[in-house]
């Protein structure tokens, strides 16, 4: 099973996968939020980084191709 670090980088760098067809929802303080893969600007140690925002990967719950779970936890 691939962790969740592992998934977003092979959204990010396999050719045949188009970022823009991928949401990440993560828990945000007991609040799920979604945003766009092509959103996150990076991917850095233990955190996604999207326009100063630092988000913790381990409150990923779920990410989405085309409005299909492909991961959940």
């Amino acid at each position: 099973m691939q962790s969740i670090k592992e998934l977003l980088n092979k959204i990010k760098w396999d050719k045949s996968l188009d970022p823009k067809d991928f949401t990440i929802i993560y828990d945000d303080k007991g609040v799920k939020k979604e945003v766009a893969y092509s959103d996150i600007k990076q991917i850095e140690g233990r955190f996604m980084l999207l326009d100063g925002v630092e988000i913790p990967i381990y409150r990923v719950v779920e990410i989405r191709e085309k409005g299909k779970t492909i991961f959940k936890r």
